[in-house]
């Protein structure tokens, strides 16, 4: 990719990586151009299990981290959606205040429906997905849904066939 790029840098924007808790952004209100992100998939993938070997590598207490992500703290599945549910409000309300008006955030995010289904005692085909959450919890923060593109997963189809990405604008 580099070396296909030489010569166009001029024509690429500029960007700034913040790290830190989306919760509770620590940038200015109305200043952001665009977000995009993808959160956890709510609890459908231990990312901290998944990636332990590279934690650990890293030096990173895993106890520590799992009591701050969003996605893996409560005990029961119930617990978990929400908790996450709470915490991705919280992210879209930041996403809110730091966009400009007229801005867009994407999110991309799947749903295990089945996972979902459980909790909800209901048919997976039932299940409110994760991005309709986060439309909804969008629309609450002043953002309105511009676009939701499906795309189909491969390779997890036992625990989601489908992710989407999903475009909220600034009012």
């Amino acid at each position: 990719i580099q070396k296909v790029l030489i010569g166009f840098e001029d024509e690429l924007g500029t960007a700034t990586i913040y790290t830190g808790d989306a919760r509770d952004l620590k940038i200015e209100s109305g200043t952001i151009d665009g977000i995009i992100f993808s959160p956890p998939y709510s609890f459908a993938i231990d990312y901290l299990k998944n990636d332990e070997y590279h934690l650990n590598y890293l030096g990173v207490d895993i106890d520590e981290l799992r009591q701050s992500m969003i996605g893996l703290r409560g005990r029961s599945l119930q617990q978990k959606y929400d908790i996450y549910v709470r915490d991705m409000d919280l992210v879209l309300s930041e996403c809110s205040r730091v966009l400009k008006p007229g801005r867009v955030c994407s999110i991309v995010v799947g749903t295990n429906n089945n996972q979902l289904s459980k909790i909800f005692n209901v048919h997976p085909k039932e299940v409110t997905g994760i991005d309709e959450v986060l439309v909804q919890a969008g629309k609450k923060h002043g953002m309105s849904l511009v676009r939701k593109i499906e795309r189909q997963i491969t390779g997890m189809a036992n625990a989601m066939r489908t992710e989407f990405i999903v475009m909220l604008q600034k009012d």
